[in-house]
């Protein structure tokens, strides 16, 4: 059997993304949806109380999204600004870059649950998101932090989800004329463009740069994921952008 190490502890196969930081993201998350959140809606606003229980669902679901981006993407920038990850575009044995990982990791596969479990939840788009985040990070884990660079640098694009999802509350609890819902708003699409459709040929000027050099490590397999996952990410983003400009000229 197959081993791998976390902080030097050996563990089998698949106990490897069972880690101390992928249980408390995964606990945390599902605490944030089913406890936090739903103490937290009466307090923010009187309207939370007489919304319909489908939009009671979505915004519970803001707090666990808004807690994930902000412990995940300053340690995604400290991470890469510090050299923690060596200059190898393919592997790195980073401790920094791992708990980032095992973070969202545990993140996603909550809030994938969620989705499934709550119909108010279930959008495809959501669930493609997810699936695709989970396959790159799971592969990045399991394989001993190939191609980390590239996962960790996509999750800086969580910057724009805590401006993203403070849009979306004000906007149900009926706020749109406070001055704290418009600069929320501009500052989710400055971010959302900036983060994850400026970035996208420095992306793929790194992912052809890193594909095309021969690599003891790099498979065709891992370098035809690394595509496929980008792509579908970048579609994603790209469609969401487009729903952002829609929904901001209607408001």
């Amino acid at each position: 059997m197959s081993h791998h190490h976390w902080f030097g502890v050996e563990c089998s196969m698949w106990s490897c993304f069972i880690t101390p930081v992928s249980l408390i993201s995964f606990i945390s998350t599902l605490l944030c949806f089913f406890t936090f959140s739903p103490s937290l809606g009466p307090i923010l606003s009187n309207n939370y109380s007489t919304l319909p229980r489908q939009s009671k669902v979505a915004l519970d679901s803001l707090l666990a999204s808004t807690t994930h981006a902000l412990v995940v993407t300053p340690l995604t920038m400290y991470t890469l600004a510090s050299g923690h990850m060596g200059t190898d575009r393919t592997v790195s044995d980073s401790t920094l870059g791992m708990v980032v990982m095992h973070t969202s990791f545990g993140y996603l596969v909550a809030d994938t649950l969620l989705c499934l479990y709550e119909p108010g939840l279930r959008k495809v788009a959501i669930l493609i998101h997810h699936a695709t985040a989970l396959i790159g990070i799971g592969m990045g884990i399991f394989n001993h932090g190939i191609l980390m660079f590239f996962i960790v640098y996509r999750l800086i694009s969580e910057l724009s989800t805590p401006f993203l999802n403070t849009t979306i509350l004000l906007y149900n609890f009926g706020a749109t004329q406070w001055l704290l819902f418009k600069a929320s708003a501009c500052c989710t699409m400055v971010t959302f463009f900036v983060c994850r459709v400026l970035v996208v040929p420095w992306h793929w000027y790194e992912v052809f740069f890193c594909v095309s050099m021969p690599s003891p490590v790099l498979t065709a397999s891992f370098k035809y994921c690394l595509c496929g996952i980008y792509l579908v990410f970048d579609l994603l983003n790209m469609f969401w952008f487009y729903s952002l400009v829609k929904a901001s000229s209607r408001v």
